[in-house]
């Protein structure tokens, strides 16, 4: 039971972000390997980790404080807030509280939710933009902002009319309105 804890605490948070930027259409032209897609869940883990409990120690200390009453107390344990004393033993002395892991699954959604739209918003705008001036300094040209030629085709919001046919075959196609377009996987 302990190692299913661990791994939600450790895990859940980088993997949900993870997931969140490719729905909101980051998403890579191969099929990523299960070592990638472990170091991005651990680079996205620290931000959201740090959000959270930060959050906790916010709010834990409010409740030390008797600032708040009951039910928040029963969350926060008195003699545990102050959590962030560099320790990872006091993350999991705390993940033995199951109303802080109910805290931490709801923050750990919602936060990852806000940084994976921070990054598509203006993270990888950033990063691109930096990546482009590097590669048109050594005289190569600058990637697109869509992941691939499918999304750069599709991906502005239009009808576009399209013949949809087998390439061996001399028979008409189908022709047709593309509104929506499926994902690139």
């Amino acid at each position: 039971m302990k190692s299913l804890i661990s791994l939600i605490i450790f895990t859940l948070p980088g993997l949900l972000a993870y997931f969140w930027i490719n729905l909101f259409g980051l998403t890579p032209t191969t099929k990523r390997e299960s070592s990638e897609v472990v170091a991005i869940s651990a680079l996205l883990w620290i931000p959201i980790v740090a959000i959270i409990l930060f959050m906790y120690q916010i709010m834990a200390l409010i409740t030390h404080l008797s600032i708040v009453q009951p039910p928040f107390d029963i969350i926060f344990i008195k003699k545990d807030w102050t959590l962030l004393s560099n320790k990872i033993t006091d993350l999991n002395k705390l993940s033995e509280n199951i109303w802080f892991l109910l805290f931490y699954i709801f923050s750990s959604i919602i936060i990852s939710f806000l940084v994976a739209k921070i990054i598509m918003q203006k993270g990888y705008k950033f990063m691109l933009e930096q990546v482009n001036k590097v590669r048109e300094e050594n005289g190569i040209a600058p990637l697109s902002e869509k992941t691939t030629v499918w999304n750069e085709m599709f991906l502005n919001n239009k009808g576009q009319i399209v013949e949809f046919s087998k390439g061996d075959s001399s028979e008409a196609g189908i022709v047709g309105s593309l509104v929506k377009v499926p994902r690139a996987h």
